[in-house]
């Protein structure tokens, strides 16, 4: 419904070290194939996160963040990276 509503939008992934792999997000892109655009942005740790073991994971680093976005421009066209 995104994709031919006419209206302008964008998905939006917090990218965490660990859990995000190339695999991961090949899904995602088969997933949102055909999109507007996709931006990927680095996950924070924050000492008031809901989920203690998420307050240890580091901040995910840009050279990952440039990695994956590649993966995402086989099945998006416009790719952006915000706030690495």
């Amino acid at each position: 419904m995104l994709k031919t509503g006419g209206v302008p939008y964008e998905l939006r992934t917090t990218v965490v070290g660990g859990v995000h792999d190339a695999a991961e997000i090949r899904a995602m892109g088969e997933a949102a194939a055909g999109a507007a655009r996709f931006v990927l942005q680095p996950f924070l740790p924050r000492e008031d996160l809901p989920d203690p073991a998420l307050r240890e994971v580091p901040r995910t680093h840009r050279e990952h963040l440039e990695e994956m976005a590649v993966i995402l421009r086989e099945y998006v066209s416009k790719v952006e990276i915000r706030g690495a």
